[in-house]
């Protein structure tokens, strides 16, 4: 049992403006499996979510070890869809069809950003966390 607890993380989530919850969670927990929990808690679609430690931008693969503060904070900042590739944010952006978490203008730039994309997309589409966040 004692094992058990030193495994543990405590974890606080919050948004920009409030705490939401605080969690003990195993200290092998991704960000990504983190994500998930946001989403199924706050409905915030785990594509919306950008995570931060302090300043820095977290990757989905980090695990909760990764850090080395205990208890961690983590923040959580929505933010609205832009092009994968050129970073354009307009109400028009079409999805990736196979993991639904990349946006694109059109064709072109998705056809531009699929050599970066593919390495993460099919990941995603099995189901395996990747380490863009």
């Amino acid at each position: 049992y004692r094992a058990a607890v030193l495994d543990m993380s405590q974890v606080t989530v919050r948004g920009i403006r409030e705490e939401w919850f605080a969690l003990a969670l195993p200290r092998d927990t991704t960000i990504w499996q983190l994500k998930e929990l946001v989403r199924a808690l706050r409905c915030i679609p785990r594509r919306m979510q950008r995570m931060l430690v302090g300043e820095r931008l977290v990757a989905a693969g980090d695990t909760l070890a990764s850090f080395a503060v205990d208890p961690l904070t983590v923040t959580v900042v929505q933010s609205e869809p832009s092009c994968a590739h050129c970073g354009t944010r307009n109400l028009t952006l079409r999805r990736c069809s196979s993991c639904s978490d990349a946006y694109y203008c059109g064709q072109l730039c998705q056809s531009f950003d699929w050599r970066e994309h593919q390495l993460t997309c099919r990941s995603h589409a099995a189901g395996v966390p990747d380490d863009s966040g």
